[in-house]
């Protein structure tokens, strides 16, 4: 068996790197010493030097509650008394839209028609 590694410089004993014919037990061995190498390598490499860090995603803040004052039907309202009778599936589809709490409100009454086909009743 050699004392080197197949990718090594041609040793001094050897300058012209000739190979030696090598049989089948000598291919065994040399395969199973660079396993072994492998093998030990990997060892010593773990664990790797950072531990594992479970990714936690931050939880989404909440939507900025609408409770402010809106008309319906001539008569005013507070948003946050109607809150509880709204969709809630409609609600979060357009709680994010800019403008007033009116505008959210009216872009909620015409989502509640177009769903349910009828006007939201207040009470």
């Amino acid at each position: 068996m050699s004392d080197h590694d197949r990718k090594d410089l041609p040793h001094l004993n050897n300058p012209r790197g000739d190979v030696e014919n090598e049989t089948p037990e000598t291919r065994r061995r040399r395969r199973d010493k660079t396993n072994k190498n492998q093998d030990e390598a990997l060892e010593e490499t773990f664990p790797a030097s950072d531990p594992v860090s479970p990714f936690i995603p931050a939880k989404m803040p909440e939507p900025e509650a609408r409770t402010g004052s809106v008309t319906y039907d001539g008569r005013s309202y507070e948003l946050g008394d109607i809150r509880a009778r709204m969709d809630a599936e409609l609600v979060a589809a357009i709680v994010d839209m800019p403008g007033s709490d009116q505008d959210f409100f009216n872009a909620y009454l015409l989502a509640h028609a177009d769903k349910y086909g009828e006007r939201f009743r207040v009470s």
